[in-house]
């Protein structure tokens, strides 16, 4: 399935509404309730990165206050009770919604489950994909 395919928005459903243009610096993070169990059997490396990213994220959020953190769930295999039950599992605190419309998968680009990207000043400056490296991203995130 191609996540880029402007056939896959849905125009009934609202857009997550985000103010990226505000001076403040905004982290977007892309995943999915399912990326850590589904992948487990066929494909455990990107498993394991889907859970090391939420865990990195929930710490992040915690130790760059300064960053406005928003969590960004695929409407894939998911409804509310399945975002309930993820935000129980990793114990997160930071905002995390569906993006029931995909318009924001689509606007970013977003073609790999777990993605974070920077945002400053309603522009991308960050993206990241590969979250085994957790001192690497604190690096870089230090660096913006």
């Amino acid at each position: 399935m191609d996540l880029l395919d402007i056939s896959l928005l849905s125009e009934s459903e609202l857009d997550i509404k985000l103010a990226t243009d505000d001076r403040e610096t905004h982290a977007l993070f892309f995943t999915a309730t399912w990326c850590d169990w589904y992948f487990k059997e066929s494909h455990p490396e990107i498993s394991k990165n889907c859970t090391a990213a939420q865990e990195s994220v929930n710490s992040f959020s915690i130790q760059y206050p300064n960053i406005v953190w928003h969590g960004v769930a695929s409407r894939l295999w998911t409804g509310d009770k399945d975002l309930s039950d993820y935000r129980k599992k990793y114990a997160i605190t930071h905002p995390l919604e569906i993006d029931k419309s995909n318009r924001l998968f689509h606007q970013y680009l977003v073609k790999d489950l777990p993605t974070l990207i920077l945002i400053k000043n309603n522009k991308a400056v960050l993206k990241i994909t590969d979250f085994n490296d957790k001192e690497k991203i604190t690096k870089l995130l230090d660096e913006h």
